[in-house]
């Protein structure tokens, strides 16, 4: 791609990703986990210096600049409609595909099903560049993303992306089997966070949820849940995925039901310069969702020596591996068990607590995972 001792020019695309990189922005609409990861990742890359990293990001009408330069050297290119009326969506992948052409980077990154991952993969192929797919969840690689006319102009991305990252096995076995896609174009990386010391002194003492208001994160049975231990203080941080009418109407009637609970305390949002303490003084992490990729919420608990029970969610099989928690195999009444269990038996609590984090230090640690991200991206 480019000679050794060039600069690499890398573009990291995360539309819904802007509140993360400036803190005055409040909006409490952001692109959960993925966003994220493309957040932590394009920090951790602007330190390296054989690289030059920007990130194409929606506009969320917080600034007029069309380029904001950040302190670390990271470059936000605020060029896209974030409304998501139908008119714009042309308009929008248009602006895309000219701002690429305009930056000329020698690698995009996108991460998680969406129409732009074609246009992506378009420029690399009309420039010679380099494209970089990396998973977010089952539905990437199952088959469900393809649906529609924009669904295959992800299909067209997700099959000329020159590597996959996955989160894990499953993942890699789905494209493996759905698209036929060479083992040599896929790469295993956790989901990566930077990881402080543990404070021993702080005392945890509530059951936490935190998740966007989607249906297939069934934050119902958290509430449920609640309901089974009333003197537990339980914790519920749930924002709004959208501005859709429905997707509002849905999260206003979880704030009604949680509101109805006196144990429960509903969290609408959270900023994500400030969630750690939420996962710090947790002593327990509740996952409910029917699918996911690998939960940075899992990693945010571990790295906090906070335990995990998950109703469904076990990715690489980690529950069985290293006695971090629990998963309940989609048996609620499992997990209400589980839950008792945990938070009575003070040997086994501290059994998967220090597991946790010994867990995530040697798995999810981004100072070495990056390492990893460089060497694919140099290997292009």
């Amino acid at each position: 791609m480019k000679k050794k001792d060039d600069i690499i020019k890398v573009a990291i695309i995360s539309n819904l990703g802007y509140p993360l990189y400036n803190r005055k922005c409040k909006n409490e609409v952001f692109g959960g986990g993925a966003a994220v990861q493309l957040y932590l990742i394009s920090k951790k890359l602007a330190e390296i210096k054989e690289v030059d990293v920007s990130v194409i990001t929606g506009n969320y009408g917080f600034t007029k600049n069309k380029i904001e330069v950040l302190p670390n050297g990271l470059k936000l290119h605020n060029i896209r409609p974030f409304k998501r009326k139908l008119s714009y969506y042309f308009l929008s992948l248009i602006l895309f595909f000219f701002e690429l052409v305009k930056l000329n980077p020698d690698v995009v990154i996108e991460r998680g099903m969406n129409k732009r991952v074609g246009i992506s993969a378009l420029y690399c192929k009309l420039f010679r560049k380099r494209l970089i797919f990396s998973v977010a969840n089952k539905t990437d690689v199952d088959g469900t993303a393809e649906k529609g006319f924009f669904g295959k102009l992800f299909k067209y991305g997700l099959l000329r992306a020159d590597r996959i990252i996955a989160q894990n096995y499953e993942q890699i076995s789905e494209l493996k089997s759905n698209y036929n896609i060479n083992s040599s174009k896929i790469d295993l990386i956790g989901s990566s966070y930077y990881l402080d010391e543990i404070k021993k002194s702080i005392i945890k003492d509530s059951i936490l949820w935190i998740a966007r208001a989607i249906e297939w994160k069934r934050p119902e049975y958290f509430i449920k849940l609640a309901k089974k231990f009333p003197k537990e203080k339980f914790i519920m941080i749930c924002n709004k995925t959208d501005e859709k009418q429905t997707n509002v109407r849905y999260w206003k009637n979880l704030k009604t039901s949680a509101g109805k609970i006196s144990n429960l305390i509903f969290k609408e949002y959270v900023p994500f310069e400030i969630i750690n303490k939420y996962f710090e003084n947790a002593k327990v992490f509740i996952n409910t969702s029917k699918h996911e990729g690998f939960p940075n919420t899992f990693i945010q608990s571990f790295k906090t020596n906070t335990p995990v029970i998950s109703l469904k969610v076990n990715p690489n099989s980690i529950f069985n591996k290293y006695d971090i928690g629990f998963v309940c195999k989609d048996d609620f009444k499992m997990m209400e068990k589980n839950l008792r269990t945990l938070i009575t038996d003070n040997e086994l609590y501290k059994k998967f607590s220090e597991n946790a984090y010994n867990y995530v230090k040697t798995h999810h640690n981004i100072n070495e995972n990056i390492k990893y991200w460089l060497k694919i991206i140099k290997g292009l």
